[in-house]
């Protein structure tokens, strides 16, 4: 249960304001220049959204669950999302849903960069986190949190991005129960799209298709293509299995080591050298079993 323990005053002195939009916070994630393939996967996360009757405003929460292993891009997929939508929406936030307190720590600190407190609130995460969720079940352009009625009032939309919720339960007290908005889940639970408190539409990613992986082997090399290195990136692409971040990698490596795909393929032939290469993948054991 969510509790009110914090809650904002209605009556009285306070440090909140009208909340200053549009603002879009993706935390430190930029724009993914190298994403590439996902067409399918963005086409479901429009349609389960942003359905036709739901151009203008949702008449209800709309929510889907991302998953899949570590390093499949749901982060990413996530933040292309957002950032094709984005002329459609009031404010887009992004948090960091490993525990209570990183959330915590994002909705004080969401609530502050918006407007809606000042930073004696913002110091006390429960008054950012209570504010911040009072403001998603009732998204306005202007400051309802006093008795006073705006006629320039007008409902906002948002898409608020939980990043990184392997326990989903974790999210309850964060849920904007009665809003009216969208939300996108990533989570490397397979189960992300049911918990205690709700259930949603899920979307597995898998690894991507070999020609959008060659593409991106490409892109971020630099390379020329002709037959022969086309033939070499995809044979690459293929061992790699599809996945991004390790895709993402090994084309760095290639670029600033200027070898050839031919020669990297050769490397991850090698279990020490592809260990070495694939250090910070979570997915290292997957992929070495197929190299």
């Amino acid at each position: 249960m969510q509790d009110t323990e914090g809650l904002p005053p209605t009556h009285g002195p306070s440090e909140r304001r009208q909340p200053k939009l549009p603002y879009f916070v993706l935390g430190n994630h930029v724009r993914n220049l190298d994403f590439i393939g996902r067409k399918e996967a963005i086409q479901t996360l429009t349609e389960v959204l942003v359905p036709l009757e739901d151009k203008k405003l949702p008449e209800k929460l709309r929510a889907i669950a991302v998953t899949g292993i570590g390093s499949m891009g749901k982060t990413s997929l996530g933040v292309e999302f957002a950032l094709r939508f984005q002329d459609s929406l009031d404010a887009i936030f992004l948090v960091q849903a490993t525990s209570e307190d990183y959330l915590a720590q994002g909705y004080a600190g969401i609530a502050f960069k918006l407007g809606l407190i000042g930073q004696v609130d913002a110091a006390n995460k429960v008054v950012g986190r209570n504010v911040l969720l009072q403001w998603l079940n009732n998204a306005t352009k202007a400051d309802k949190f006093n008795n006073e009625a705006r006629a320039d009032a007008s409902r906002a939309k948002w898409l608020l991005i939980f990043d990184n919720a392997d326990k989903p339960d974790v999210l309850e007290d964060f849920w904007p129960t009665e809003g009216i908005g969208y939300v996108i889940v990533t989570s490397r639970n397979p189960n992300a799209g049911r918990a205690r408190f709700y259930s949603i539409q899920s979307l597995k990613l898998d690894p991507i298709a070999t020609e959008d992986a060659t593409k991106m082997l490409f892109r971020i090399t630099d390379f020329t293509e002709t037959n022969q290195s086309y033939g070499e990136a995809h044979k690459l692409a293929s061992r790699l299995d599809g996945f991004p971040l390790a895709l993402q990698q090994i084309s760095c490596y290639v670029r600033r080591t200027e070898m050839g795909f031919a020669e990297a393929l050769s490397l991850l032939n090698d279990d020490a050298t592809a260990r070495r290469l694939l250090s910070s993948l979570e997915l290292l054991g997957h992929t070495l079993a197929t190299v």
